[in-house]
């Protein structure tokens, strides 16, 4: 008896017929892990027709989802574009208005640790200050007599503040 002849198709076959890429093709067998109906030499896939009507219904059906979307978006008019400007004016003004408050309040602080870290220079240099008080030193006019004096000792030192 004959045998009737069904006819299998490569990625690249039913690409070429549903009008699309390979890639896509192949993705899309991928994702739905559809499987071969026989291997060909150098590992080719071959599916059967009903992969193909899938394949190629699944692409049209998107096609016409596209067209749909595109047809339903109108053209803008000149009165929708200003309409649509104006309102991203008004959403940069507030923004800019944000951020300027934003900035005052940074320099604000920034004046108030600048203000601090002078007081704390001026604290730091007044203690310091208080600390370390060099003693004065008193010169004694020169003695005519160096029998009774050294010469070394030509410059006498007097504490001022007897409570050191």
């Amino acid at each position: 008896m004959g045998q009737s002849k069904r006819k299998d198709y490569t990625i690249s076959d039913i690409a070429r017929i549903s009008d699309v890429t390979v890639a896509s093709v192949s993705k899309y067998v991928k994702r739905n892990e559809l499987k071969p109906v026989r291997l060909g030499k150098n590992n080719s896939k071959y599916f059967d027709s009903s992969v193909l009507d899938e394949i190629r219904s699944y692409y049209q059906r998107k096609s016409e989802k596209q067209q749909e979307a595109s047809s339903e978006h109108r053209p803008a008019t000149k009165d929708d574009v200003i309409d649509e400007l104006r309102a991203r004016v008004r959403d940069l003004q507030t923004t800019n208005e944000l951020l300027r408050n934003e900035l005052k309040v940074k320099n604000d602080q920034i004046a108030d640790a600048i203000r601090l870290a002078d007081q704390a220079q001026q604290l730091d240099l007044t203690t310091h200050n208080q600390k370390v008080l060099p003693e004065p030193e008193v010169k004694t006019p020169e003695v005519k007599d160096k029998s009774e004096h050294d010469d070394e000792k030509k410059t006498q030192k007097f504490k001022l503040w007897p409570f050191r």
